[in-house]
């Protein structure tokens, strides 16, 4: 055996020992500190700090309400030709302002002109044949006074008469007619207002009634909106209100409910005329802002003071003083929230101490140290 082999032999036993005296060691001072944490008393947990109101219980409360409408013009009209023809000229432009009675576009009239020239000399033939059968009749009456004529006669004078100014009569209501059809070849604005659209332009053949130019009344703008029954008496006619819109808050008067209910809807249109503002258009959104009223009693909390329950409800964690600040758990009902706060109702009473915030740290019977409770959020709302 070589001097390597004995001394490795030799190394062996003693480096079981050390491992066996180490282990041991070890086993020796787990079980040591075993049984002082066994044996020393705990040390008393601290209550949780928590932050608390006093929940303050209302009869009823009310809620915001927004409604989307649309901004309309009190008037507005397509207008087009009651004839036929070629569009001979557009006067206005897209955004142009107009007045009452001024004329926007024609129609070519050369057909109608020469229709007229035509029956002003009818009228001028027809007014020669009546000047002649009014002599012929003068001459006929002055030879039957004196008997050199008979009555027949007469008679034949009187009716001449009558056929030439039936003539004459005709022609005249033709002339007036094509007066009517030269006016009908124009299109003028119905009342004040703005050329909102102009749909054809000069050259353009159109047909009876096809529009040409639309128009927007330059008074007051109204909105409509669509109101459920349930906040219909709200907005009650001649009622002031408040809009929004993307320029900022708007005033306006009911001016009429429409008696009339959507069949889907159930909802009833009311039409609120706004206040003077260049920065509103037709065909702006603008919205009605407004309270709902509810009858449901209970109390407004912070969201925060909210933690999931079962069955679809919330808990309220609340203080019980008398048992030395453990903290109970209340099921409540979420009425409405606007995010912050939330207006609840359940197994909560008036004065009830509750814990606002960091509810996700307690649990039933947990004790904790209650702070000076901060303002309260049971205003009327």
């Amino acid at each position: 055996m070589s001097n390597h082999d004995q001394t490795q032999n030799f190394n062996k036993p003693a480096l079981y020992s050390a491992v066996l005296i180490f282990f041991v060691s070890l086993v020796v001072l787990l079980f040591a500190a075993g049984i002082k944490g066994a044996t020393s008393t705990p040390e008393q947990q601290l209550p949780t700090s928590v932050a608390t109101q006093s929940i303050q219980i209302q009869n009823g409360f009310v809620t915001p309400i927004n409604i989307i409408g649309q901004i309309e013009s009190p008037q507005a009209a397509d207008m087009a030709f009651d004839n036929s023809g070629e569009i001979l000229a557009v006067y206005v432009e897209e955004g142009d302002s107009v007045v009452k009675g001024q004329t926007l576009a024609a129609l070519e009239t050369r057909r109608i002109d020469a229709q007229r020239s035509e029956l002003e000399a009818s009228l001028a033939q027809a007014e020669a044949e009546l000047k002649l059968a009014l002599i012929s009749q003068t001459r006929t009456n002055n030879m039957v006074s004196q008997s050199l004529s008979s009555k027949q006669a007469k008679d034949e004078a009187d009716t001449r008469v009558d056929a030439a100014q039936a003539q004459v009569n005709g022609i005249k209501a033709s002339l007036v007619r094509l007066d009517v059809e030269t006016e009908k070849s124009k299109i003028t604005a119905p009342f004040n207002g703005n050329v909102s659209t102009r749909y054809l332009d000069e050259g353009a053949v159109v047909n009876p009634g096809v529009p040409v130019l639309r128009m927007t009344s330059n008074n007051r703008l109204y909105a409509r909106f669509a109101v459920s029954m349930e906040s219909l008496s709200s907005y009650g006619v001649g009622s002031s209100v408040l809009l929004r819109n993307r320029e900022g808050a708007v005033r306006g008067d009911v001016l009429q409910q429409l008696p009339i209910r959507d069949a889907l809807t159930r909802s009833v249109d009311i039409l609120v005329v706004l206040e003077e503002n260049p920065a509103l258009i037709p065909g702006d959104i603008i919205t009605l802002t407004g309270e709902k009223a509810h009858s449901e009693s209970g109390a407004w909390i912070p969201t925060s003071a909210l933690s999931n329950g079962v069955r679809g409800l919330w808990r309220l964690f609340v203080v019980n003083v008398e048992q030395g600040n453990k903290v109970e758990a209340r099921a409540v009902e979420v009425l409405y929230t606007d995010g912050q706060n939330a207006f609840v109702r359940g197994a909560i009473d008036n004065n009830l101490v509750y814990v606002t915030q960091g509810t996700h740290k307690l649990a039933p019977g947990q004790l904790v140290s209650v702070k000076q409770d901060i303002s309260e959020l049971g205003a009327q709302r």
